[in-house]
């Protein structure tokens, strides 16, 4: 099982919630943290494979927090409200759980990431520059060439493909399934919700300390970049940060 960090700002749900998850052998606990900037910074000591996360904190909400992880790091939600649920599978989370925990549900959510975690280690063959992805939309099948996707954006449990000469596709998988399948280069996942081709960069604008839009070829409008994403991106392209 990989290893874990805990996102709370409430000390007894985090001392509650560690004693559960050391009844796993497998589990191991790289750290706690109180709020979101503190978790910032434990990120950038350890790299987990999952976070349990709080989500009404203190000096920041904890859906702020999920642009600083790996696209590949999986998500628990452990909250006392459960009117944050829809938007919590929105951006993939492996489970969302209601306090006080339940061991029996905390120990379903947790066979829930191992199997994410298993199923992102076998990778698919990946496609190449030069080939053909075929989409199905309902009722109908589009042949795209791969050259011609110029991004794809994530849609809860959807897809969204920006294609050159073309309008936006809606295809009924996930992200996930596309960024394996892929050629990495040029496509890059830069965060949860985005892939870009690299070859479609056209620019790279600063319109603040903490955002950027990002223009791709084909594209009409401009995609609004974070500045972690934005780090990522030119990372990618071979800028520095």
């Amino acid at each position: 099982m990989p290893g874990v960090i805990i996102v709370d700002d409430e000390v007894g749900a985090r001392r509650g919630l560690r004693r559960l998850l050391e009844a796993h052998d497998d589990v191991r606990i790289l750290g706690e943290a109180e709020n979101v900037a503190a978790a910032k910074d434990l990120l950038a000591e350890a790299t987990p494979d999952l976070v349990f996360l709080d989500i009404e904190m203190p000096g920041g909400n904890g859906f702020g927090l999920l642009e600083a992880l790996r696209p590949e790091t999986k998500v628990i939600f452990v909250t006392a409200h459960s009117h944050h649920a829809v938007k919590a599978f929105e951006v993939d989370a492996v489970d969302y759980l209601l306090k006080p925990l339940d061991p029996d549900r905390l120990a379903t959510a947790l066979l829930r990431a191992r199997q994410r975690v298993e199923a992102a280690a076998v990778r698919p063959p990946r496609y190449n520059r030069d080939d053909h992805l075929t989409l199905r939309d309902g009722r109908r099948t589009f042949v795209v060439p791969i050259r011609k996707i110029v991004a794809l954006e994530a849609d809860g449990d959807l897809t969204r493909f920006l294609i050159s000469e073309s309008k936006p596709l809606l295809i009924s998988q996930t992200l996930g399934r596309f960024a394996k399948i892929l050629p990495d280069p040029p496509f890059v996942r830069i965060n949860r919700s985005l892939i870009v081709n690299l070859d479609k960069v056209e620019a790279l604008e600063n319109t603040s300390r903490n955002a950027s839009l990002l223009f791709l070829q084909g594209n009409e409008k401009p995609i609004g970049l974070r500045r972690i994403t934005a780090t990522r991106l030119r990372e990618a392209l071979g800028l520095g940060r």
